[in-house]
């Protein structure tokens, strides 16, 4: 196994592997200082990088919303950095915490496909771009849900349809997108 899947496999599923990442780059891949000094730093560096709504959005993402989140992300890089005192958690693999394929993504092939009828994954590429540029428009809104909905290149696209493909090939009734998604997605496509 792995060493980046021995890390995933120790993350508890209320805690985002892209959050202890985010810490890790904080705290610069050294042991946690005290509670308060690292849940600030880390505060701070994300309200650096976001204002208003992006902000309350990613705290959101990350699961550190709430301080009992930021707790127990800081609790799991603490343990983590004392088992792997030489591991830089910032790797990429780390960070998508091996879920490179969202919901959300999920939902926006599938409304496409259902939409426009296509089955090339190239044209279903190229309508799923088009959805999600008119959704967020151009610039740092539109790279910031890219990159949420992990979806940053084309190659990280074709994987995404080539799941939704098999998924639908073994399960053809599935529903993707839950409700909440499904209604902010109802203008774009």
């Amino acid at each position: 196994m792995s060493m980046t899947k021995q890390i995933l496999q120790q993350i508890p599923p209320g805690v985002s592997p892209e959050a202890i990442s985010l810490i890790d780059t904080v705290l610069n891949h050294r042991p946690m200082m005290n509670l308060e000094a690292s849940s600030a730093a880390v505060f701070e560096y994300l309200e650096n990088r976001f204002q208003d709504d992006a902000l309350d959005a990613e705290l959101e993402r990350l699961h550190l919303g709430q301080m009992s989140e930021m707790k127990a992300a800081l609790a799991v890089y603490g343990a983590l950095r004392s088992k792997y005192p030489s591991t830089k958690f910032a790797d990429d693999q780390i960070r998508q915490g091996g879920s490179d394929v969202t919901d959300t993504a999920l939902f926006v092939i599938d409304s496409v496909v259902q939409k426009y009828k296509i089955t090339d994954r190239f044209d279903i590429m190229s309508a799923v771009c088009d959805a999600v540029r008119s959704k967020y428009g151009e610039g740092d809104r539109l790279e910031l849900h890219l990159r949420r909905m992990h979806l940053l290149t084309t190659k990280d696209v074709l994987y995404a349809i080539d799941i939704y493909s098999t998924l639908k090939q073994l399960y053809p009734d599935i529903v993707f997108g839950r409700e909440r998604v499904r209604e902010s997605w109802a203008d774009a496509i």
